[in-house]
């Protein structure tokens, strides 16, 4: 289960997923401490919201104007680097 959030949370000893089958037709429950600590997530009650995919840089770039030029010789694998550390 991938989940969007919109804020940045730690994935260490504390973060955990409980799978409860018999709880109102299945129900996940998440804990993942956030990276920063009081910070509002906000729209965490929007289950579609959380279940749509992260925009590829890609995708957000083509709905920008850029100046000519802009991107000559940015490959596949720097695309890939840029969305792995996002991602991060």
């Amino acid at each position: 289960l991938r989940l969007t959030l919109p804020g940045r949370v730690v994935d260490d000893e504390r973060a955990k997923a409980v799978y409860d089958v018999d709880d109102r037709n299945g129900t996940v429950t998440v804990h993942a401490p956030k990276e920063t600590k009081g910070e509002h997530f906000d729209g965490l009650d929007m289950t579609t919201k959380l279940l749509q995919p992260r925009e590829r840089l890609a995708d957000v770039l083509a709905r920008q104007e850029l100046p000519d030029g802009y991107g000559e010789g940015v490959t596949d694998d720097d695309e890939a680097r840029e969305a792995a550390e996002a991602a991060a």
